[in-house]
């Protein structure tokens, strides 16, 4: 673990809220499974800030150090940011819970993250209200989501100086002050609504800068800013829509059906993604479903129409190129004709150099060359061909030029293949000695690049990520038997070879980019497939172990939960797909820490019970006996047997119960982000 880097509070002895003794079960009940580990838990820290991850920088301690001491010593009221590698077999909202605990409690909020893990959770003591922990949650989520640490913790500090702005003491004075006040209340409401759309607009903007197609990552934004942002793909791809269609109606006017053919084809891709939108929306519409369900949903849709956005966007800017080039098509063709002429000049020179580079060169060396004045020479009578084909079309009416445009741009195109072939009669000499001095360390690229693409396709294969892992395969048996052939006709040829073989390096590149990203994308997802599992059954355990060691003083409600969690969990180790056991994994893991909440507050609720109804100074070993026995009466396992009566409570006597300290838990949210 790397060494904390710290933010020391700046508090004095009076603003510290001590935690009182609580009275604890003396009795455990460990798990028989010696292979489970028992987390140690969070614990009691002296600072306000613990970064145990090494995410901020000293620059970023310092100015967060003087926020929080600051918002401490203005609203009597104390912060905690915890960043950790993991949460040590912890679900993050029990370890949130167990930091405020173990950290005075009632007044703290505390914000406790893992950016391996990429989750995260934000809980308060009893002082602070659910609506304020929402604010906070909402203020630190989009800046976690964009690997923003410092901002989080900073959004976090100002959203508690915000809520603080109406809440806390401000509230009564408020209500004492109701006549005075009504005018300034109507100046705060609008305050607050005018902090929200500030807010809301922050994570809108960060939401737009995330890639329209990582669905993942759309999919973890807050439901209502991926509804807003789903809404804005959908309008825009529609406005898109109207205007390509008109556009193509032109353009098929202008240009003639085939040559208008890819336009329509995009066209009818963004028609379809708009239908599949508009389907989507009527299932959100029909049925509420989960918050996952609308995500994924809503993500699809900023997905679909970005991609046909992006085809709309460049067949319009075909059609406007064409249409600028037929505006303009005597100045097109004039400067063709000045390239043609140019071409057709270089030829008797370039055979001139031919013939001199094959008095020290080999024609098996010069192969590669030795017919490129005679080709250029074709591509001319080519260019000047279609010239004359755009000239005539040009100067027909308008709406009867549309051959215009193809006839330039193939005589466009001829002259550049023309250009292209004396350009290498000329650059020769110096291509074949960079050939000849370039072509070793070549051979080693290749064969270095077809060991690691039969790698990766192993490792893709044996990870079961997504990929056509056979195609890379067949590419390196290509590239095997394209470097044998090269490495022989590099000695008479080496300009050839080396213009082969490094075509062939560029798509072994392309091909083992795409590779890497598949594989390595799978194998993330994996290792946190593996880390949630690991959570979720450390959590399942935990909640187990909780409600036998409390026996039949915990209800049937965390019972429940802790039988969902069971079987999600079951759902999770038997996923077939990373990104599907994840999710089940956290589920079960929530479900559990949910369980585990329950079973708490059942037995808290019974000792309040007990110390309610009995007096003197030996409650807690009169709890942990009977404790005790109701287990062992029950059998261990759960149960309402024996003579124990489950959440009932025994009469008077003389047992005494605790003190105060620890008031319990406020608001909390998180999750994944």
């Amino acid at each position: 673990m790397t060494k904390p880097r710290v933010i020391l509070a700046a508090l004095g002895a009076a603003a510290l809220v001590p935690l009182a003794d609580v009275a604890l079960l003396p009795v455990a009940f460990a798990a028989t499974d010696a292979s489970v580990a028992v987390s140690q838990g969070p614990q009691s820290y002296s600072q306000s800030v613990v970064d145990e991850a090494g995410v901020l920088s000293d620059d970023e301690v310092a100015d967060l150090n003087k926020q929080v001491a600051q918002y401490q010593v203005d609203h009597q009221r104390s912060l905690m940011v915890v960043f950790v590698p993991d949460f040590g077999g912890l679900g993050p909202e029990e370890y949130a819970r167990d930091t405020v605990q173990a950290n005075g409690g009632n007044n703290l909020a505390v914000m406790v993250v893992a950016p391996e893990l990429r989750q995260y959770f934000v809980q308060g003591g009893v002082d602070w209200t659910q609506s304020e922990i929402d604010d906070l949650d909402k203020a630190v989520r989009p800046h976690l989501s964009d690997g923003d640490w410092n901002g989080a913790a900073q959004a976090f500090i100002d959203a508690a100086v915000s809520s603080g702005q109406i809440s806390g003491e401000s509230v009564a004075w408020l209500g004492g002050a109701a006549v005075a006040a009504a005018g300034a209340g109507g100046g705060l409401w609008a305050w607050s609504r005018r902090k929200r759309t500030r807010d809301e607009a922050d994570r809108l903007e960060s939401a737009r800068r995330i890639d329209p197609t990582d669905t993942g990552s759309l999919a973890r934004l807050p439901l209502e800013t991926l509804e807003q942002l789903a809404h804005e793909a959908v309008v825009a791809t529609d406005e898109s829509l109207r205007r390509a269609e008109e556009e193509l109606r032109l353009a098929r006017a202008e240009f003639g059906e085939q040559r208008a053919r890819p336009f329509a084809e995009a066209a009818a891709h963004a028609r379809r993604a708009m239908d599949s939108a508009y389907a989507t929306q009527d299932r959100l519409g029909a049925a509420a479903g989960s918050d996952a369900e609308r995500r994924q949903l809503l993500a699809g849709v900023v997905a679909d129409c970005s991609t046909a956005q992006d085809a709309l966007d460049a067949q319009a800017k075909d059609f406007a190129d064409n249409r600028e080039m037929l505006l303009t098509a005597e100045n097109h063709i004039a400067e063709l004709t000045r390239r043609t002429v140019d071409v057709r000049a270089r030829i008797p020179e370039a055979r001139s150099r031919l013939e001199a580079l094959r008095q020290n060169h080999s024609e098996e060396a010069l192969s590669s060359v030795a017919d490129n004045p005679e080709l250029a020479e074709a591509g001319v009578d080519e260019a000047e061909k279609r010239l004359d084909q755009a000239r005539e079309l040009a100067d027909r009416p308008a709406g009867r030029q549309g051959g215009a445009v193809a006839a330039m741009r193939d005589s466009e195109h001829a002259v550049e293949v023309a250009e292209r072939m004396l350009d290498a009669v000329e650059h020769a000499e110096d291509n074949l000695a960079t050939a000849r001095t370039q072509l070793p360390a070549l051979y080693d690229e290749i064969d270095g690049e077809i060991a690691q693409a039969r790698e990766l396709a192993a490792r893709g294969r044996a990870s079961g990520a997504p990929g056509d892992w056979d195609g890379l395969e067949a590419l390196a048996g290509e590239a095997d038997s394209a470097l044998a052939a090269g490495r022989e006709r590099g000695q008479a040829d080496p300009l050839g070879a080396f213009t082969d073989l490094t075509e062939l390096d560029g798509r072994l590149d392309d091909a083992l980019e795409r590779a890497g990203e598949a594989t390595a994308g799978h194998e993330r997802l994996l290792r946190v497939y593996r880390q949630q599992l690991d959570a979720a059954r450390a959590a399942v355990q935990s909640a187990d172990d909780l409600i036998a060691s409390r026996g039949p003083i915990v209800g049937s409600r965390a019972r429940g939960e802790l039988a969902g969690a069971a079987q999600l969990l079951q759902r999770a180790e038997a996923a077939g797909e990373p990104r599907q056991g994840a999710d089940l994994a956290g589920q079960a893991a929530r479900r559990a820490q949910q369980a585990a909440r329950l079973a708490k507050n059942d037995y808290d609720d019974y000792q309040r019970r007990q110390r309610r109804n009995q007096s003197g100074g030996s409650g807690g070993a009169f709890l942990a006996g009977m404790l005790v026995n109701g287990i062992l009466s029950s059998g261990g396992r759960g149960g309402f047997g024996g003579g124990f009566g489950g959440r009932g409570g025994f009469g008077g006597g003389g047992f005494g119960g605790g003190g105060g300290g620890f008031g319990g838990f406020g608001g909390g949210a998180g999750g994944r982000f």
